[in-house]
C-alpha cells in the first residue's frame, strides 16, 4: 500500500460503499416557466403530480430562480441555471413553458447563427448542450459554423432532453395540452394498440423510396400498420393508400382513422404544409387520438407566429410535433431516424437528440432548426414489458430458461448467446458469484459482448423482486477474465467485456470486472483489458475495475471514438495497468461522476490518458496514488482535446509533487479546472 494511503486512512472500497448505498438515484424533470404562468395554470400542479408518479423528481423553475429577463438575456440565464444544476440534480428532461419569441420572449428560443450568412435560427438545442461554448469566438452571435464549433466550442452532445410548450396569450390552451398529455400517458397498455399505425403523406414523387425504407426497415418488423396518401405509383406491398394527395383527403383520413404517428415531407410555411395540412383544417381532426407529428417541411414551427402549424396541432390533433422554425434542408434523415427511434420505444426527447447526435455531419442548420413541441418524456408506448428481463444465478439448477430466479440461467454467456436479435432481451439480473466468458473453452478471444440498449445488473442474492432490493457491496458479482490457470494472467481473456458498433447505450451496474489481459497480436486485442468500447455509448455504474491490463491502452477501460459517450458513476478503478492510461484510455466523450481512480500505473497517464479527440468531464472524482513512469501520474491530457473537472480531488493538483511523471500533464489539450 502507498504511504499516502496509510497515513490518510484512505480506503477506496469504503468510498464505493458510501456511494452505492444511494441506490438508483431518481432522474429529475425540470419545468422552466414564469411565475405568472405557474400561478395561472390549473393543470400545471396536476401535471407535476403526474410526473412524480412516473418516477421523476419534479421541479418548477421560474425567473425567481434563473434570473429572468427577456430574449437573449433570458436564454443565457436559463442555460446558466441548467448548467449549474443538471449534474447535481440529475436532470434528464427539461420542459420549457412560455413565450418562445427569441427577441422578446421570457422563455425564449435561442437565436442561433448557423453560418456567417445566416439570418438566425430559433433553437432549443442551446439548452440541451450545456457543456459547449456557443459563442466561442466572442462575437455575440451564437452557434456559427465553423467559427463557434470544434474543441472548446459547440460540441453537439446533449446533456438534457428538451421539449417546449409555447404560450402566447391563452393559459387555457396550455391547460388543454397538459391535460391531454396526462391522459395520453395514463392510457392502459391494452387500450393503446391503435397507436401502432402510421400515416405517410407524400405529395412529392421522390419520397417513394424514402417511405418504403421506413416501412420495411422499421415499421413492419415491429408489427406496425400504415396508410399512405400520395400522387404516384410506388409499388409498396401491401398497398394501403389514398389518392390524390390534397389537404381535404388528408383531413378526412386522419379524422376518421386512428394513428400513432403522422409523417409528411413537402414544402411549407408557418401555417401550412403544402397539399398536406393547414391551420384552417386542424380543428376538424380528432383530438381524442393524438398523434406524434413529424413535419418535414420549412417553417411549420415559426415560433414568432402564434398560428404556426406545429403549435396549432399540439393544441388539437397531436401529442408532440417535430417541425422546423425556419427553412431547412437535408431533412429526410431527420424524419427517418426520429421515427425509427420512436418505434424502438424511445421518448420524444431521446429520439430527437439521439438522432441529432448521430447525424451531426449532415447539416448544422437542420440540427438547430428542428425542435420539439410537447413533453419530451412522452413515448408512443410505455416502457418494455417485464418478459424481456432474464435472470442469471451460478448456483441455479441446470437447464433453466432464465425467465425467473427459480429457472435462472447458470451462465451469463448463455443469455448473451441466445439474444438473436436486438431488443429481444433488454435487462439481465445477475446473482452474486463469479462468471467467465469462455464457458470452459479457454479461448482468450471470448468476451461478454453486449447488445445495444441492454442493461445488466449485479448484486443480487437470487430472490429479489425489485431492483432497489439488491446490494452490490454485500453480494459481489464478478465478471472475470481469468479463464485459464487461476492466477496466471498470461492465458486470460483479452477483454472481459466488449461493446462494438452497438451505438445505443448499454448499462453495466453493480459488477466487479477483473482479470482482463489485452496483450494479443491484433490491434484491438492490445487495448481494454476490462472493457473494450468502440463506437458504443455504455453507462457504467457502481462498478469496480481491478487487476486488468493492456499492452497498449486502457488497462481497465479503452473507449473510442470521439463522437461516442462513456459515462461512469460511482465506480472504483484500482490496480490496473497499461502503456497509456493504466485506468482509462479516452478518445471519446466521457462523463465521470463520484468515481475513484487509485493505484493504477502506466507509462503515460497512470489514472487517465485523455487522447487527441477526448472530451472528458469529471465531477466529484478522486484521483490519487496513480503512477506513470513517463508523464501524467494521475492524468495525461493529449493535444486538441478538452478536460474539465469540477469539485474533484486530484492529488497534488496541477503543480503538485511528481508521481512518476507530473501529477497532471497537458500535452496541448484544453484543461479547465473548477473549484
Amino acid at each position: 500500500m502507498d504511504n499516502r494511503q496509510k497515513h490518510s486512512g484512505y480506503n477506496p472500497l469504503k468510498i464505493v460503499k458510501r456511494q452505492t448505498i444511494e441506490q438508483e438515484r431518481k432522474k429529475a424533470y425540470v419545468i422552466v416557466t414564469t411565475s405568472a404562468i405557474k400561478a395561472a395554470s390549473r393543470q400545471l400542479p396536476r401535471f407535476v403530480r403526474h410526473k412524480k408518479t412516473r418516477g421523476f423528481n419534479v421541479r418548477v423553475v421560474t425567473e425567481r430562480d434563473f434570473g429572468g429577463g427577456g430574449g437573449d438575456r433570458a436564454a443565457k440565464n436559463i442555460r446558466g441555471w441548467l448548467q449549474k444544476h443538471y449534474l447535481e440534480d440529475n436532470i434528464q428532461y427539461v420542459l420549457l413553458i412560455g413565450d418562445a419569441h427569441p427577441v422578446s420572449g421570457k422563455i425564449p428560443m435561442k437565436m442561433v447563427w448557423t453560418s456567417s450568412w445566416s439570418k438566425g435560427v430559433p433553437s432549443d438545442y442551446y439548452y440541451a448542450d450545456l457543456t459547449g461554448n456557443w459563442d466561442w469566438n466572442g462575437d455575440g452571435q451564437c452557434g456559427m459554423k465553423p467559427e463557434d464549433c470544434g474543441p472548446g466550442g459547440v460540441d453537439i452532445f446533449y446533456e438534457v432532453l428538451v421539449g417546449r410548450i409555447p404560450v402566447y396569450a391563452s393559459i387555457k390552451d396550455l391547460d388543454t395540452i397538459l391535460r391531454k398529455t396526462i391522459q395520453y400517458e395514463l392510457q392502459k397498455t391494452d387500450k393503446i394498440q391503435w397507436r401502432k399505425k402510421a400515416l405517410f403523406v407524400m405529395p412529392d414523387k421522390k419520397s417513394g423510396d424514402y417511405t418504403k425504407e421506413i416501412i420495411k426497415r422499421f415499421l413492419m418488423p415491429a408489427g406496425w400498420n400504415y396508410h399512405i396518401i400520395h400522387d404516384h405509383e410506388w409499388g409498396i406491398n401491401p398497398s394501403v393508400e389514398t389518392k390524390p394527395c390534397t389537404i381535404e383527403k388528408v383531413t378526412n383520413v386522419w379524422k376518421h382513422d386512428k394513428f400513432g404517428l403522422v409523417l409528411w415531407w413537402t414544402h411549407g410555411e408557418a401555417d401550412s404544409a403544402y397539399d398536406v395540412m393547414d391551420t384552417l383544417h386542424v380543428p376538424y381532426l380528432n383530438d381524442n387520438y393524438p398523434v406524434f407529428v413529424v413535419g418535414l417541411g420549412c417553417g411549420n414551427a415559426i415560433v414568432e407566429r402564434n398560428d404556426n402549424l406545429a403549435y396549432s396541432l399540439l393544441k388539437h390533433g397531436a401529442i408532440c410535433t417535430l417541425a422546423a422554425t425556419r427553412g431547412a434542408g437535408k431533412m429526410s434523415w431527420m424524419g427517418r431516424d426520429f421515427v425509427s427511434r420512436l418505434v424502438e420505444g424511445m421518448s420524444a426527447g431521446e429520439a430527437l437528440y439521439e438522432t441529432k447526435l448521430w447525424q451531426h455531419g449532415v447539416g448544422w442548420n437542420s440540427l438547430n432548426v428542428f425542435n420539439l413541441y410537447g413533453d419530451p418524456s412522452v413515448s408512443i408506448f410505455p416502457s418494455e414489458p417485464r418478459s424481456r428481463r432474464r435472470f442469471v444465478n451460478c448456483r441455479a439448477a441446470p437447464g433453466g430458461d432464465g425467465l425467473s430466479w427459480k429457472t435462472a440461467y447458470r451462465d451469463l454467456q448463455d443469455v448473451l448467446d441466445k439474444i438473436v436479435r436486438p431488443g429481444m432481451v433488454n435487462e439481465i439480473w445477475v446473482a452474486a458469484g463469479t462468471y467467465k466468458p469462455d464457458k470452459g473453452t479457454g479461448r482468450r478471444q471470448t468476451t461478454f459482448r453486449l447488445d445495444k440498449g441492454i442493461r445488466i445488473y449485479g448484486g443480487f442474492t437470487g430472490n429479489e423482486m425489485q431492483l432497489d432490493q439488491r446490494d452490490p457491496i454485500k453480494n459481489v458479482t464478478t465478471l472475470s477474465g481469468d479463464i485459464g490457470i487461476e492466477g496466471d494472467s498470461s492465458d486470460n481473456s483479452y477483454h472481459v467485456i466488449m461493446l462494438k458498433d452497438t451505438w445505443e447505450a448499454a448499462l453495466i451496474d453493480g459488477f466487479t470486472i477483473t482479470g482482463g489481459n489485452a496483450n494479443g497480436d491484433e490491434k484491438a486485442d492490445k487495448n481494454g483489458g476490462g472493457i473494450y468500447n468502440y463506437l458504443s455509448n455504455p453507462t457504467l455504474v457502481n462498478c469496480v475495475f481491478k487487476q486488468n491490463s493492456a499492452a497498449d491502452s486502457g488497462g481497465a477501460v479503452y473507449s473510442c471514438c470521439f463522437w461516442n459517450l462513456l459515462t461512469l458513476t460511482n465506480c472504483l478503478i484500482t490496480d490496473n495497468k497499461a502503456n497509456d492510461g493504466g485506468g482509462l484510455y479516452l478518445n471519446c466523450r466521457a462523463r465521470m461522476t463520484t468515481c475513484t481512480l487509485t493505484a493504477n500505473s502506466a507509462q503515460r497517464g497512470g489514472g487517465i490518458y485523455n487522447d487527441k479527440k477526448g472530451r472528458a468531464i469529471l465531477a466529484g472524482c478522486t484521483l490519487r496514488a496513480n503512477n506513470a513512469k513517463d508523464k501524467g501520474g494521475e492524468i495525461y491530457s493529449n493535444e486538441n482535446n478538452t478536460f474539465m473537472t469540477g469539485y474533484c480531488n486530484i492529488e497534488g493538483g496541477l503543480k503538485g509533487p511528481k508521481c512518476g511523471g507530473a501529477s497532471l500533464i497537458d500535452g496541448g489539450g484544453n484543461i479547465i479546472i473548477e473549484p
